[in-house]
C-alpha cells in the first residue's frame, strides 16, 4: 500500500514536469523513483528524517555518492542493497532527475543554541565550501546542506568521525580543526536555515562559470 501510495504521488509530481524531458520518463525510471521516493519524497524534499532531501543537490555530488553507495566504499547496507543492481545510466538518470527539482526543504526543530554556535564554527570552518550558509559550495562534489535533515547530518557525523564514511582528505584535515561538539553546532546551524519554497539552489551556474573562465 505504502508502495502504490508513494507510485501515484510520484505520478502527480512527474505530471507537473511535463514540459520537460522528464515527463517522457520510461515505466521502469517511474517505478524506480516511486521507491526511491518512500525515503527522499516525490518532491526530493524529504519522507523521513533519516534520510537526506535530494532535491536541487548537485548533479555530481549526487551521481558521486550513488556509485559510491553501490560499490563496497558505500557506508549505508540498506542503500547498497538498493542499488546494487541499477546500471550507471539508471545512476546517472537519478542523479540528473533529483538535481533538476526545486530545492525544498521541510522546516525542522532545532536547538537555538547550538544553532547559534554553529554559525560561529560555519564562519570559521565550514563557509570555505559551503558557500552562503550551505545554499550553494565552491565545488559540484560538494553537498548543499541548508535545511538538510538533522537526524541525517548527525548520522553521518557519526559515521565519518567513526571513520565509517569516507571523506577526502581536505575535509578530514578541516574537521580535525574542531571538535565534535562544534560539529554538531554546525550541523544544526545548517538544518535551521530555512529555504523558500520557490527558492532552487545550485551551483552549477556557477560552476559552468568558472569552467569557461578556466579555459
Amino acid at each position: 500500500m505504502r508502495f502504490s501510495l508513494s507510485l501515484l504521488c510520484l505520478c502527480v509530481a512527474l505530471s507537473s514536469l511535463s514540459r520537460t524531458a522528464w515527463a517522457q520518463a520510461d515505466e521502469r525510471f517511474v517505478s524506480l523513483l516511486a521507491y526511491c521516493s518512500a525515503c527522499h519524497g516525490a518532491d526530493g524534499a524529504g519522507a523521513i528524517p533519516e534520510a537526506p532531501a535530494l532535491g536541487g543537490q548537485n548533479e555530481h555530488y549526487l551521481l558521486e555518492m550513488l556509485r559510491r553507495l553501490r560499490s563496497d566504499q558505500g557506508h549505508s547496507a540498506i542503500m547498497r542493497g538498493t542499488t546494487s543492481d541499477l546500471t550507471d545510466n539508471d545512476l546517472q538518470q537519478l542523479a540528473s532527475y533529483f538535481a533538476s527539482l526545486p530545492y525544498l526543504r521541510t522546516p525542522q526543530p532545532v536547538d537555538p543554541q547550538k544553532s547559534a554556535r554553529g554559525g560561529a564554527v560555519y564562519l570559521r570552518v565550514c563557509g570555505f565550501c559551503h558557500f552562503n550558509s550551505g545554499r550553494s559550495s565552491v565545488y559540484e562534489n560538494i553537498p548543499l546542506l541548508a535545511g538538510q535533515n538533522i537526524i541525517y547530518m548527525l548520522s553521518q557525523l557519526d559515521l565519518i568521525m567513526d571513520q565509517q564514511r569516507h571523506v577526502d582528505i581536505v575535509k578530514r584535515g578541516m574537521l580535525e580543526r574542531v571538535t565534535r561538539e562544534e560539529l554538531e553546532a554546525a550541523l544544526h546551524y545548517f538544518a535551521s536555515q530555512q529555504v523558500a519554497p520557490d527558492e532552487v539552489v545550485t551551483s552549477r551556474i556557477r560552476a559552468a562559470e568558472r569552467k569557461k573562465r578556466s579555459r
